[in-house]
């Protein structure tokens, strides 16, 4: 496998000098580029491919946020990486617009090469071309237009509470899934991840969501005219659900703490990549739903055939370039039955199964063709035994209150 080609813009010589040491006493898979200005980046990046550019939010010639603006119109494949010791809410939504993660100063070189080597780990996905141009293509995620306009409204009145804004940002996909991308990104220093939007909502604090919601324009709304037969709204639903199912079912295992967050985490963003389809190539996400309307075919199939990937890939894809961890990566990117990528594991086995359970509980009032289980991913201990016991654990689940 290639090594992965990194650009490191800062004017620390010193941390340059302990990145390169890692780097070579680790014998790490990485071609490292070191530089001090933005000037000097641009170059670089005119002359070769990089696969990442980390770079400190104040430099000489230009800042980091303005650099990485750049950087995504002119190289968009480039996965971009700031660093910044500003909590300003200008910095904090370029995390949505200019760059895909955001680290806190002082960074030490042990954790810039965490955030870097996360993008080694999407290299199953990275080899599909037509999915990086799709995920990089996209700007925003769109949002539903009536929850915007509720959010909007909430955030102008000075006395809307917590609870008020994260009961309001739970109703959109898009919401949630820019939310959770902010709070659990290493700027915030957590030290374990978030999936609830109340606890989310009062880390960041209500004026930084107004700012981003209202003053950055970071979000936008989805015309639901645009595209026949997909209810963004009835995706949620399906989402939520999912992932309440995802939680009940690893609970029934024994787990708990992280793999259960996960769990949840997984179903709750599992379908991501379809909105990324429906922003970043409208006109061919159209046709894709149109056909397979017409054929009453599952949707992935029809993906996989029209562009030689899956809206599974494409949102895991899109939450590895931001950070995720590598274990919700896979399962949302095997989620369809997919054997692509690292060993197939416990947590993938869970969510296609409640994805496809909650499907087919669906269309057999609906007449749309059912999804089927993948052996592959179903190859878990005690075979049947087990399916039924997860079977049991989602309708417990989906006959308890919400």
């Amino acid at each position: 496998m290639n090594k992965l080609k990194v650009l490191f813009v800062d004017d620390d010589i010193h941390v340059q000098q302990s990145l390169r040491r890692i780097v070579m006493a680790r014998k790490l898979p990485i071609e490292l580029l070191l530089t001090t200005s933005a000037s000097e980046a641009d170059r670089i990046l005119s002359s070769m491919a990089c696969d990442v550019i980390v770079t400190d939010a104040r430099l000489s010639d230009m800042g980091g946020k303005e650099l990485l603006t750049h950087v995504r119109e002119r190289w968009p494949m480039t996965m971009r990486i700031l660093m910044t010791s500003e909590a300003e809410d200008g910095v904090v939504s370029s995390l949505l617009v200019a760059a895909h993660q955001l680290l806190n100063k002082p960074v030490g070189p042990t954790e810039l090469l965490e955030a870097v080597q996360s993008a080694s780990r999407l290299r199953f996905l990275l080899m599909n071309e037509r999915l990086r141009t799709v995920v990089h293509r996209m700007e925003h995620l769109p949002v539903v237009p009536n929850v915007y306009r509720e959010l909007t409204r909430a955030l102008r009145d000075e006395n809307t509470s917590n609870l008020t804004l994260a009961k309001i940002l739970s109703q959109d996909m898009s919401l949630t899934t820019g939310i959770l991308k902010l709070i659990n990104t290493p700027y915030f220093g957590l030290s374990r991840r978030v999936s609830d939007m109340l606890q989310a909502v009062g880390i960041l604090g209500v004026n930084l969501i107004r700012g981003l919601v209202i003053a950055d324009r970071v979000f936008k709304t989805l015309d639901p005219d645009m595209y026949p037969g997909f209810d963004t709204e009835k995706l949620w639903t399906h989402c939520l659900d999912v992932a309440r199912c995802c939680r009940a079912v690893t609970r029934s295992d024994g787990a708990n703490g992280r793999a259960v967050e996960d769990a949840f985490l997984c179903g709750l963003l599992h379908d991501v990549g379809k909105i990324v389809l429906a922003e970043g190539c409208p006109g061919e996400f159209v046709r894709i739903l149109l056909l397979a309307q017409a054929r009453n075919i599952p949707l992935a199939d029809i993906e996989a055939e029209e562009l030689g990937v899956t809206h599974a890939e494409i949102g895991a894809y899109l939450l590895g370039l931001w950070g995720f961890s590598e274990d919700v990566v896979i399962a949302i990117a095997q989620h369809h039955g997919s054997r692509q990528g690292p060993a197939l594991s416990h947590l993938s086995s869970v969510v296609h199964m409640v994805d496809v359970e909650m499907h087919n509980r669906y269309v057999r009032q609906s007449g749309h063709a059912p999804h089927s289980f993948a052996s592959a991913l179903l190859d878990v201990e005690d075979g049947e035994m087990t399916l039924a016991k997860w079977k049991a654990a989602m309708v417990t689940e989906l006959e308890s209150p919400n």
